[in-house]
């Protein structure tokens, strides 16, 4: 079963501001999670993809398509084939999904 959230958003200013405010609450945990020394290189490609996500976002850019998913690496946009970039090594990748609106 999927997490969902009943969001009232009505157009892509809104569903760019909820991505934002969902971006900068993961970058802050994740800073704190980068305290931990065991944690440090695995928490550092996300904190670089989920930057470029903000900035993206912050400039105007676009997000993904409605219940699709598009995926970050190095700080940059990733394409992929299937469900997943191929080969999928889950600690450098960052997920940026499609909020599914009305």
């Amino acid at each position: 079963m999927r997490n969902t959230i009943n969001l009232d958003i009505n157009d892509v200013d809104q569903v760019r501001a909820v991505k934002l405010q969902c971006l900068r609450w993961d970058l802050d945990n994740t800073m704190k999670m980068q305290a931990d020394p065991s944690n440090t290189l695995e928490v550092a490609y996300h904190i670089d993809n989920v930057k470029f996500l903000i900035k993206f976002y912050e400039d105007g850019g676009i997000p993904p398509a409605p219940g699709t998913t598009r995926w970050v690496r190095d700080g940059q946009f990733v394409e992929t084939a299937g469900r997943f970039p191929e080969p999928f090594l889950p600690n450098t990748y960052t997920a940026d999904p499609g909020i599914i609106y009305q």
